[in-house]
């Protein structure tokens, strides 16, 4: 098992054919008041976005991962890890979960990875 997934989930790097679930995801008001977002983003922003997410978290300061179900095989939301200071060994955490997938563990097996992977790795 890599230390990116469990027996539930797995949290895997943008991949180019995710551009339209940002777009959704993205464009869905009603996750604008948690992600402080504001105002549309287009498919080319977005696309901007997908080509460099191949870049480092030192160089980022942040990192998107996909949230994908191992049972459904279905991605079912987002991590982001941002405002990294590897100085201070901080950095934010956002996890956005798809109605649907919501009150079934799914968050908390997020923070379960994040907290194994950031503590190996950075």
């Amino acid at each position: 098992m890599n230390n990116l997934e469990n027996d539930v989930i797995i949290l895997r790097a943008l991949e180019p054919d995710d551009l339209e679930f940002l777009f959704e995801v993205e464009n869905n008001t009603g996750f604008w008041e948690v992600s402080n977002t504001q105002k549309p983003y287009s498919r080319y922003v977005l696309q901007q976005y997908l080509d460099n997410s191949h870049k480092d978290i030192y160089e980022a300061k942040q990192l998107r991962l996909v949230i994908v179900s191992k049972e459904e095989q279905k991605k079912i939301g987002l991590v982001d890890l941002f405002d990294f200071d590897p100085f201070h060994k901080r950095l934010g955490l956002g996890i956005l979960i798809l109605e649907g997938f919501q009150q079934r563990g799914f968050g908390l097996e997020t923070i379960k990875l994040v907290n194994e992977y950031a503590f190996k790795f950075f």
